[in-house]
């Protein structure tokens, strides 16, 4: 496990060995989905007829705002009832489906999601749910146990990653995490995540449901190009399923609340080691 440089934050698990376990990992694995929602979310899918482009496509990324808005919600109708059930009182971010397509360009590298929350504070989660059965063969997610802790570096669409330096030394502690149909992954978006290409002769389908605590303010980070400052955003709850689309613009949503100089500080060999 790797070092954690950071104290660890209360989880909004209602249960308590959940709560334990997330804040110990930075991640959760259970069951959630049943054969017929499963069933159901994929035919949802391929009735909106993508195309499954060549590589990894989230169909957040889409410019048909209807279509896009009517995935996630039948995403929504099946997944929030569940993490109704999970968490405490929370703010969902949204959803959209994820394919990954046969071939080497659908290899995702170790990477960290963005910042969105004060993640001196509080943690963010996304619910990952393969609708087939995942193994190393067709792309299951890849995590590194405790890496949420690791880092406090910003992470946005703007700022380089500070993970560079290391991949190889990160890529030798990744965990396969191997899903049955309906299984979910519970993840920090600060978790050092990847995944393999796929293999397989058919695309890979997930689902995602992203949230945070209702207490949270979600943020956004942009660095200005003519001043190089660090610009930090309140945003809303919608923001994120209207900037993929727009990704990177300067935020056309949200309130600017700091800007400040901001330098990455690239993490070395010797920053990483396993206890």
């Amino acid at each position: 496990m790797p070092k954690q440089i950071q104290t660890a934050r209360a989880a909004i698990f209602k249960d308590a060995h959940l709560s334990r376990a997330f804040e110990l990992n930075g991640f959760v694995v259970l069951p959630l989905l049943n054969e017929q929602e499963v069933v159901q979310l994929r035919a949802g899918y391929q009735a909106a007829a993508f195309n499954h482009p060549n590589g990894f496509y989230s169909t957040s990324f889409s410019p048909n705002e209807t279509l896009k808005k009517q995935l996630s919600q039948q995403i929504e109708q099946i997944v929030a009832p569940k993490a109704s059930q999970l968490f405490e009182e929370f703010t969902p971010l949204g959803s959209c489906y994820l394919s990954k397509a046969p071939g080497p360009s659908g290899q995702m590298p170790i990477h960290q999601d963005w910042t969105v929350v004060d993640e001196a504070v509080y943690d963010s989660y996304t619910i990952w749910i393969p609708l087939q059965d995942v193994d190393s063969n067709n792309g299951a997610l890849q995590v590194i146990p405790g890496s949420h802790r690791f880092s406090t570096a910003l992470r946005s669409p703007f700022f380089e990653s500070a993970l560079l330096d290391v991949e190889p030394e990160l890529r030798k502690d990744l965990q396969l995490i191997e899903l049955k149909a309906g299984g979910a992954i519970i993840f920090s978006q600060a978790l050092m995540h990847a995944s393999p290409a796929n293999s397989a002769q058919t695309p890979r389908l997930a689902v995602t449901y992203g949230l945070i605590p209702a207490a949270a303010e979600l943020l956004f980070y942009y660095r200005n190009p003519q001043t190089q400052a660090a610009e930090k955003y309140s945003v809303p709850a919608s923001f994120f399923e209207l900037y993929n689309t727009q990704i990177g613009q300067k935020p056309a949503l949200g309130t600017l609340l700091e800007s400040f100089s901001y330098v990455i500080k690239p993490i070395s060999q010797s920053d990483y080691w396993l206890e």
